[in-house]
């Protein structure tokens, strides 16, 4: 049995990087035209076929986010050019990383004090509490790991 060409495979061929071969198979105008043909040439040569990858990765916090970066940064990927990355929780370090993590923020002081405040009934009522549901509104910094066209405006959410 055959093992499937990779975008490795036609990188390491060619003496180029993943990210090159990758943004040439999705047609991204920043790749050499002679490169590009290359690429293209080498990949219907070894029957290349694209597999399905994320467009991005939502972490379940920016401690995770961190590591994901360190992950792609290894397979030659790019942020955002190649995928995108969130974290959660939208702590300091995530800024500080090049490129900067988008994050969502939910804020921590607040949800402790709407805590300490339903705490604090509950432990002066004379009854019981029914059940309380109290949601918080998040945020979103959107840094550089998500946006797939630096220097345009950030969206406003």
């Amino acid at each position: 049995m055959n093992k499937q060409a990779t975008i490795k495979d036609i990188a390491k061929a060619l003496k180029i990087s993943t990210s090159t071969v990758s943004r040439a198979l999705q047609n991204a105008p920043d790749v050499n035209p002679e490169t590009k043909k290359a690429i293209l040439s080498l990949s219907d040569e070894l029957n290349y076929q694209e597999r399905k990858k994320p467009d991005a990765i939502f972490a379940i916090s920016d401690r995770m986010a961190i590591g994901a970066m360190l992950a792609i940064k290894e397979k030659g990927m790019k942020m955002p050019a190649d995928i995108g990355l969130i974290g959660f929780n939208n702590e300091p370090l995530v800024s500080l990383v090049s490129p900067a993590i988008s994050s969502v923020e939910q804020s921590a002081f607040e949800l402790g004090k709407r805590a300490a405040k339903l705490f604090l009934e509950v432990m002066h009522s004379e009854t019981s509490m029914d059940h309380v549901e109290i949601v918080l509104k998040p945020s979103l910094a959107i840094r550089g790991s998500s946006l797939k066209r630096p220097g345009k405006q950030n969206p406003k959410y």
